[in-house]
């Protein structure tokens, strides 16, 4: 009788159609990687744990039935089983790690509620992914859910703290959803690319937001609660529905790329004087009728407010001692720009195709014009 089956034992083993193990036999990791012609497995009725990579890259694996006492899926234990199109996942689960289901292209609902630890990337590219049940787990990991573009129904625990870096990155289909208030951190293009978004509040219990939280999402209304001192970087850009805002009273500072490309945003409803604009804040804000200048700035950055159209007349404040390259560039519309006199620096294309500026007075103090200014 077999006792074992040592790592990798089956790799590649490309006529490979069936497979029935005895009770007893412990696997090895990787058993069956890229037996490109699996079809059907009976595992050991008493496995308790799934190896890590048991399946991985095994493409015509379609069905599988695992034993009823397992306790945890292993790391890329199912990986690239692009035809596997549904599983039961046993109540006895508790832990799945990293990678496990990823690229699972063919899966369209899964159940995995009763994981209390649940690792990074587990449904990443699940591509025809409709419903997940995550019920069990306190945080939702990084690229938990990115690509999975049909995605359109998520439930999740109503105390969770925290979800993580990319996790719904391109989830087209998934609707707007309402944040708990347990949530504290929101990490780096959580709901990027997520165009089903319409309406969002970011809950005061938020103590860190990451970067493109909103990027190239459908978002038209956002209402910010939570008590931020900076809006992160490419935090809304390329969110071309959004026409109205809510910001937070204790908001000083906006991000490089915060708003570029939010093409229907006509004004910014700042509650305070904003300290600090970083690079293309502005840019490609087409309906933006006004600049606005961190006060404790003397730069007008790199393409901070580059092709917004809408401007007509700038009054550049006083304290500003340089304006950055392309900072006011393809502002096709703008016609007076009125310099301070603390202005010194103006760089390369800072002006570039303001066809309608007819006449410009520089101050005295001007030492330094960049090229095609």
């Amino acid at each position: 009788s077999i006792e074992s089956i040592g790592s990798f034992a089956f790799l590649e083993c490309g006529e490979l159609t069936s497979i029935s193990i005895p009770d007893g036999t412990k696997l090895g990791s990787y058993l069956f990687r890229s037996c490109a012609k699996l079809t059907d497995v009976r595992l050991p009725a008493d496995l308790t744990a799934i190896p890590d990579g048991l399946f991985d890259s095994c493409a015509k694996l379609a069905s599988i039935t695992l034993p009823q006492n397992i306790t945890e899926i292993g790391q890329f234990a199912f990986n690239y089983c692009t035809s596997l199109t549904e599983i039961d996942i046993p109540k006895t689960v508790k832990t799945i790690k990293g990678y496990a289901f990823r690229n699972c292209a063919s899966l369209k609902n899964i159940d995995v509620s009763s994981a209390s630890e649940i690792g990074d990337f587990t449904f990443q590219y699940c591509a025809k992914l409709e419903s997940a049940d995550i019920s069990g787990i306190s945080e939702i990991p990084a690229y938990m859910f990115e690509g999975a573009s049909l995605l359109s129904n998520v439930k999740f625990s109503d105390t969770i703290t925290k979800i993580g870096n990319y996790a719904f990155f391109g989830c087209e289909h998934l609707p707007s959803f309402v944040i708990p208030k347990t949530v504290k951190s929101l990490g780096d293009y959580a709901f990027a690319k997520c165009g089903a978004f319409t309406e969002m509040t970011i809950p005061a219990s938020i103590e860190a937001l990451g970067d493109g939280l909103f990027f190239g999402s459908g978002v038209s209304n956002v209402i910010i609660k939570a008590e931020i001192t900076e809006l992160p970087a490419s935090f809304f850009d390329s969110c071309k529905k959004l026409t109205t805002l809510t910001l937070p009273t204790s908001l000083e500072s906006i991000g490089m790329g915060a708003f570029a490309e939010c093409i229907l945003l006509s004004e910014i409803p700042f509650t305070a004087p904003i300290k600090h604009v970083g690079d293309s804040a502005f840019a490609g804000c087409r309906a933006l009728q006004n600049i606005v200048v961190g006060t404790e700035d003397t730069t007008i950055g790199t393409g901070t407010f580059y092709g917004c159209d809408a401007l007509v007349k700038v009054n550049i404040p006083e304290g500003i001692t340089s304006i950055g390259s392309s900072a006011f560039a393809n502002c096709v519309f703008l016609e007076s720009v009125t310099f301070p006199s603390t202005l010194k620096t103006i760089e390369s294309s800072a002006f570039a195709s303001c066809k309608k500026i007819a006449r410009a007075e520089l101050p005295s103090g001007v030492t330094m014009l960049g090229d095609s200014v």
